[in-house]
């Protein structure tokens, strides 16, 4: 990677809309323009823009399609619109890197891809300097620091396998308070310590109240650290104003040399040996498999919260527990509503379901042949056929007791319509008649 950078983005700092107020945020659009004048001269050919994603989206959401488009038109009396490509190899390497972790990364399904103004403020901005570059947008969560941490570091994977030059941005405003003077106690914290020669320091503050506080700017840059992972890290402020109550800062971090592989020691203090069980391949698979295991030999499954990543234990989805013997599907138990506590439950309760069904027709050892992948539905909704994409969204018909569900490119069909025929002749539904129709996201797990 070229080039790590945090900007914000205040509607202020375009001049058309801001009109004369943006003059008192003049120092933060000169640093502004002095990273996009950074990103022309390192020759820049993928520029990465990370958001704080929505509290109800607890995933890495990337951007299907190949371009993308945004505009300022609820904000400005003119048209200003910013569009470009995306760039699909960087967004689907990404995908299969952190789906191996067990990462919850889900691509949105669009045509073209639709940014608001975190993304294209700070493109604003890059667009007068830099040409034919690719972008790579993603909202990101709140995480736990080692998911954080490690997401940054698949970053910087697909970027050296990329071989160009890539520059990552975390755009994000720093905090905000009833006055200048209670915003800017974080802010000087925050910043002084992301310039200093310690900015790893900023994992042992995360359960500080105003870390916590401002948890979206402080998740963004723990991945951007990730970024920077095994590279002694230097910091430069570029400008920091807060006429408004709200913090601004534009800063750069740089790779000095050869520094500590952090990873191995991220949100290690406390964790008990039973985490290491489900922090491996894939946490969610693990738990699947361990559930298997511990019936099978007459053990309950018992599993204390520090053994199970967090991001497993404080949300509910619908969940699917699939299970292959040579390439054809054995059993599918779940449904696209969550019916226990958390996912972590869930995949046990299904998993469950699923071994009772079979265990005085297979072995222990067949068992353990067994292929087993895990499905997480997410935002479920009622549509008509005219909705469905096979390629992103998975499907449920059901008419009174008769259901099928069809996960996207869970079969032989190249459509839609193939993929709704396939879900009503597994539900017994005649194709004819009126049924209902749900579609859901999906986030997928295998080993």
């Amino acid at each position: 990677m070229k080039g790590y950078y945090l900007m914000p983005h205040p509607l202020m700092l375009i001049p058309e809309i801001g009109k004369g107020e943006s003059l008192k945020l003049y120092q933060v659009s000169l640093a502004c323009h002095q990273i996009a004048q950074e990103l022309k001269d390192l020759s820049v050919k993928t520029i990465i823009i990370l958001v704080a994603a929505p509290k109800d989206k607890p995933y890495f959401g990337l951007y299907g399609g190949d371009r993308f488009n945004g505009n300022f038109n609820d904000f400005a009396s003119e048209s200003m619109e910013i569009h470009g490509k995306l760039n699909e190899d960087f967004i689907q390497k990404l995908q299969e890197l952190a789906m191996r972790d067990g990462l919850p990364v889900l691509i949105k399904a669009t045509e073209e891809c639709q940014l608001d103004e975190k993304v294209l403020i700070p493109l604003s901005f890059i667009q007068k300097y830099v040409e034919d570059y690719q972008l790579v947008p993603m909202t990101c969560p709140v995480f736990d620091d080692r998911i954080l941490y490690l997401f940054g570091m698949h970053l910087q994977e697909v970027a050296h396998l990329s071989q160009e030059p890539v520059a990552v941005i975390i755009s994000s405003n720093l905090s905000q308070g009833p006055s200048a003077t209670h915003a800017g106690s974080f802010d000087q914290t925050f910043l002084n310590l992301m310039t200093s020669k310690q900015p790893l320091s900023l994992f042992d503050l995360s359960e500080e109240i105003e870390f916590q506080q401002n948890e979206d700017v402080v998740s963004l840059m723990k991945i951007l650290l990730g970024t920077l992972d095994g590279k002694r890290i230097g910091g430069e402020l570029y400008a920091y104003q807060n006429p408004f109550g709200v913090g601004y800062g534009v800063l750069s971090l740089t790779a000095l040399g050869p520094g500590t592989k952090a990873y191995k020691y991220i949100g290690r203090s406390g964790e008990v040996k039973g985490g290491e069980l489900l922090r491996g391949n894939n946490p969610y698979v693990s738990l699947a498999r361990k559930c298997m295991e511990d019936y099978m030999s007459g053990t309950k499954t018992l599993l204390g919260k520090a053994a199970i990543p967090e991001m497993m234990i404080i949300h509910r989805h619908g969940v699917f527990v699939s299970f292959y013997k040579e390439g054809t599907l054995l059993g599918r138990f779940g449904d696209v509503q969550p019916c226990t506590d958390c996912v972590a439950t869930e995949i046990m309760h299904h998993t469950l379901s699923f071994i009772r069904t079979l265990e005085t027709s297979m072995t222990e050892g067949e068992l353990s042949q067994l292929k087993v992948t895990i499905d997480l539905a997410l935002n479920p909704q009622v549509v008509t056929a005219e909705d469905l994409n096979p390629t992103f969204y998975g499907i449920k018909v059901s008419k009174g007791d008769h259901q099928g569900v069809i996960l996207p490119k869970d079969g032989a069909y190249q459509s839609s319509r193939d993929q709704l025929l396939l879900a009503c002749g597994q539900a017994g539904i005649p194709f004819s008649e009126q049924m209902t129709i749900e579609r859901f996201e999906v986030i997928h797990y295998e080993e």
